[in-house]
């Protein structure tokens, strides 16, 4: 349907499809394109879904797995790194090719990983058990270390997400700290209260589905404490007034017009995550 130009020559050739259809259905006119042409790329796509392919593995003949691919309603950091080597500025084609074949192996090796955990072989249980068992691995001891084997991964992995967590919150929690440090040194009347910070954190967590959460900040005041965008006063997300006999919050929109909303806890703030989510994605934007 498209088809990308370099110095002349077709590089890119794009086969578009409907939205709603599965692109595992419809990659064989772009198996033809290949055959008939010489470029080097293809993307297949339904506007949402983009699968990028070569001809790493036979010349002229369509890998049968994308190098690359992303979806626009899961978008991650390294798809961006990805597309942006097909910008018009600074396109190579060599450099892109090696990408390509660092990207297809880098995906195929994941794959199988991931298939090793979900489903060890006997293979791997026995390159496993060996490390540590020096006896003779019969089919019942196999079944018992493929389910520990599975089990001992997992774990694994989930003590590595856990581990990284941690040390994001302790440095978060640092630089919390320091910042409330300096906030009272500052204005010594202010007193920056635990229920502040937790509201602090609570709304640091939320706005990191849009943005860095360290774009989010605190700075108390005597009347309220207020959270804000970027350190810039002029783009408020939230203003906490915990210091009175009812506690409540304002939220602001895009326009900086505020709601007020009544809460009991600071854990309330999440019932409002979409609307803090829509102001801290406009000035994530502006």
């Amino acid at each position: 349907d498209y088809a990308l130009m370099h110095e002349g020559e077709p590089t890119v050739i794009i086969e578009c499809k409907h939205w709603g259809e599965n692109l595992d259905n419809h990659d064989a006119q772009l198996t033809r394109y290949f055959a008939v042409s010489t470029v080097r790329f293809g993307i297949l796509t339904n506007g949402v879904e983009y699968k990028f392919y070569t001809d790493l593995e036979k010349p002229n003949i369509k890998d049968t797995k994308p190098f690359f691919e992303f979806n626009l309603e899961n978008m991650k950091e390294a798809n961006f790194h990805g597309i942006k080597k097909f910008m018009k500025e600074g396109f190579n084609l060599d450099s892109i090719l090696d990408e390509a074949n660092t990207l297809k192996y880098n995906k195929e090796i994941k794959d199988v990983f991931a298939q090793l955990i979900e489903n060890p072989t006997d293979e791997f249980v026995k390159l496993i058990a060996n490390q540590f068992y020096s006896g003779r691995i019969t089919q019942k001891l196999l079944e018992q270390f493929r389910e520990l084997v599975k089990k001992s991964i997992n774990q694994h992995i989930s003590d590595k997400v856990s581990d990284r967590l941690q040390s994001a919150l302790n440095v978060q929690k640092e630089a919390q700290e320091e910042q409330i440090h300096e906030l009272e040194e500052k204005e010594p009347d202010i007193i920056t209260t635990d229920e502040e910070i937790e509201a602090h954190f609570i709304v640091r967590a939320i706005a990191s589905a849009k943005t860095n959460p360290n774009n989010i900040v605190i700075r108390d005041n005597k009347s309220y404490c207020s959270i804000i965008f970027g350190d810039n006063n002029r783009k408020p997300v939230i203003r906490l007034f915990f210091n009175g006999g009812k506690k409540y919050v304002e939220i602001f929109d895009k326009q900086k017009q505020s709601e007020k909303i009544y809460i009991d806890s600071p854990a309330e703030i999440y019932s409002i995550a979409n609307k803090i989510h829509d102001t801290v994605a406009f000035y994530n934007e502006n």
